[in-house]
C-alpha cells in the first residue's frame, strides 16, 4: 500500500487518512433523505466534482495510492465540507533498527 507524503508549511509530515477517507465515502452513498446511492455513483460524482478519473478515487478508497499533491487534497476537502485538515495524518515513520 503506498502512502503519499505531504510537506506541511510547519515542517512536519503528513499522509492522506484513506480510513477517514472512506468514512466520508461511506455517508455519501448512505446519507438518510437523500436516497441510497450505489458506491459507484458516488465515487464517481466526487471525480467529476474534482476533475479526475474514478479509477483515482477508487485507488484512494481502497489505499493503493494518495491524491499527487495537497491541491487535491483540498478539493476532496471542499467536496466534503471539512478542512484539509481532516483528510490528513501525522506520518508514522518506521521505529529505527
Amino acid at each position: 500500500m503506498a502512502k503519499k507524503t505531504y510537506l506541511m508549511q510547519d515542517g512536519t509530515t503528513k499522509t492522506f487518512d484513506t480510513a477517514r477517507f472512506r468514512a466520508l465515502m461511506r455517508c455519501k452513498w448512505e446519507s438518510p433523505g437523500i436516497g441510497r446511492k450505489s458506491q459507484n455513483t458516488a465515487m464517481m460524482e466526487l471525480a467529476d466534482s474534482i476533475h479526475v478519473s474514478f479509477s483515482a478515487v477508487k485507488h484512494w478508497y481502497n489505499g493503493h495510492n494518495a491524491p499527487g499533491n495537497l491541491g487535491i487534497v483540498s478539493q476532496i476537502a471542499a467536496y466534503f465540507g471539512i478542512a484539509p485538515d481532516q483528510l490528513l495524518a501525522a506520518r508514522e515513520d518506521p521505529p529505527d533498527l
